[in-house]
This record gives C-alpha cells, structure tokens and sequence, in this order.
C-alpha cells in the first residue's frame, strides 16, 4: 500500500465508522450483534438508542468506543481496543461466545471508502508525476 493511500485512510477516520455500525448493534461484518438477556435493561438501552434494535451497542460509559484505534500497514488495516479492564474482558469473551467481532469493517463498506478516496489518491499521484513531488 502507498503511503499516499495509507494517509488517506487514516485521514477517513474509520472508527467513527465501527463505531456507528455497533450503534447500530451490528458486529463488523454487518450481522446482529446478540439481544439484550436481561429484558428490562433492554428497553433501557433501547429507549436510549432506538438505533440498536434491541442489540448490544457497547455503549454504557463511552469507554468501549473511545478505546477503539485502528493502525494502516502495508495492506491491512487493523482495529483495536486500546482499553483492557475486567469489563472489556467480559465482553471479549461473551462475544466470542457468541462469534461476534465489534472491531471492524465490513468488507462492503471497505470498497465504499476505497471508491472515496480513488479520487484523492489521483490527485496526488497527478502532482507527483507533473511536478516530481
């Protein structure tokens, strides 16, 4: 990967991205993130954020989504969780459980920011060659 596409990712700030699809309550490759057990609190956290559906959004203090980084290399990009406490632990592991992946794109919408920055990238490439910069 250039690094004039690796600048123009890390400019596209994808985890503003992740954290939409868990908003949500959508897992990285675009599946239902699990219900709520306890129904109580799941029209508690529905009332809060209708968007959700029902579904975990990972969202209580704000943590969760603060903590998500994502790193260009080469050609991957790859998305973390900064953050690692026993709550975090928790949902780790319950949402192996469940086969779910909160950290990630899917791969539709990879192509959908790929598309946007063609363009960009263009641009760039133009200048380099016309200009030798």
């Amino acid at each position: 990967m250039s690094n004039t596409v690796k600048k123009e990712l890390e400019k596209s700030h994808l985890e503003r991205i992740n954290i939409d699809n868990l908003q949500h309550g959508l897992d990285s490759e675009g599946r239902d993130m699990p219900f709520y057990s306890n129904s109580e609190y799941g029209f508690k956290k529905f009332a809060s954020n209708p968007k959700n559906r029902g579904h975990w959004d990972l969202k209580n203090t704000g943590q969760y989504y603060s903590g998500i980084k994502y790193t260009v290399r080469k050609d991957v990009v790859k998305f973390s969780q900064v953050y690692n406490n026993k709550k975090i632990t928790w949902l780790d592991m319950m949402l192996e459980k469940a086969n779910r992946t909160p950290l990630g794109l899917e791969k539709q919408q990879f192509i959908e920011i790929q598309k946007d920055i063609i363009p960009k990238v263009r641009i760039q490439i133009l200048n380099i060659i016309n200009n030798g910069m």
